[in-house]
């Protein structure tokens, strides 16, 4: 008679659940993205490429640093996760470019310590 464990069961819904959620997280985080879009006016995105066609291999010396704002794109179309990070990161930076709760810089620090006399 075949037989069925209960807490093995309780267990993978469980693990489940955790997984589709954090599914569910990564595309809320995806839909405010392109929201943001659809607010600040974009109507379509170019992509340099068909995200559907094999990358070709590039050197690797573009870094994000002197990558032009097209190649960032199209490498937060083509990783929807770093996609919601970067909303993530949005979300967290007010108006003045600061990011709530963050700890002060040194040179903060420095302007609002007293100093000895």
């Amino acid at each position: 008679m075949p037989t069925v464990d209960v807490e093995e069961n309780i267990k993978q819904l469980r693990v489940n659940i955790d997984k589709m959620t954090q599914e569910v997280f990564r595309l809320q985080g995806m839909l405010q993205t392109f929201e943001g879009f659809k607010k600040g006016g974009l109507k379509t995105i170019d992509l340099p490429n068909d995200p559907n066609q094999e990358p070709v291999e590039k050197p690797v010396e573009n870094t994000y640093a002197s990558a032009s704002g097209s190649d960032i794109m199209a490498s937060m179309m083509a990783n929807p996760s770093m996609m919601s990070s970067v909303a993530a990161a949005m979300a967290n930076v007010n108006s003045s470019g600061k990011v709530p709760n963050q700890a002060p810089s040194d040179e903060e620090l420095e302007s609002v310590q007293e100093k000895p006399e």
